[in-house]
């Protein structure tokens, strides 16, 4: 195995990047307080580790015929995939607002005193006020806005199930690539059988 890996190191790298390339295009990266780029980053490596722990099997079972048993795979990973993406969306939507440019805030539904109260006086002066709103009139600092604890429980959810659905994505385009693979192979010729 670990000549496998030795072998084969550059092209799992090569590979990573180009899934989390084509996956960066419609899979959103999680916002998160001062993380930036490290969830893309951190994918990347996930999906490495993936298509290496795949080699071992991709190479014992590479023969034509286990050419369905791949394909079962994929349709599962697809099909765990889309679940996981709608999942990861709907708390996307619920759970963060546009704030500045393409990035997002994660935002909470327990309100800190301060916010509470500055709530209380803009609505009582007729001021329409939603998250957003709350979170600008405090500088974008979602953590004076909404309890602390729930902000940041709220931002790992958001990435667990983003690299769920990076690694089922990977899974199964890597699934579906040895599947190919498989079926492009000769049949294996049955043993003739002596007298």
């Amino acid at each position: 195995m670990s000549n496998l890996l030795k072998e084969h190191w550059n092209r799992l790298v090569g590979c990573a990047a180009s899934l989390m390339t084509l996956f960066s295009g419609f899979v959103a990266a999680p916002p998160s307080s001062g993380a930036g780029d490290m969830w893309f980053a951190y994918g990347k490596f996930l999906v490495a580790v993936l298509a290496g722990l795949l080699l071992l099997p991709m190479r014992i079972w590479s023969a034509r015929e286990h050419a369905w048993q791949w394909w079962a795979v994929a349709l599962a990973m697809a099909v765990g995939s889309t679940a996981v993406f709608l999942h990861y969306n709907q708390l996307l939507d619920r759970w963060t607002v546009p704030y500045w440019r393409d990035r997002r805030a994660v935002v909470g539904s327990v309100l800190t005193p301060d916010a509470q109260h500055y709530l209380l006086q803009q609505t009582s002066q007729g001021q329409p006020m939603d998250d957003l709103r709350l979170l600008k009139s405090y500088g974008g600092n979602a953590a004076s806005v909404w309890n602390s604890e729930e902000i940041s429980q709220r931002e790992n959810r958001l990435v667990s199930w983003y690299l769920t659905a990076i690694l089922l994505l990977a899974g199964m385009v890597i699934a579906i690539a040895q599947a190919s693979y498989c079926l492009g192979r000769k049949p294996r010729r049955a043993k003739a059988s002596s007298p």
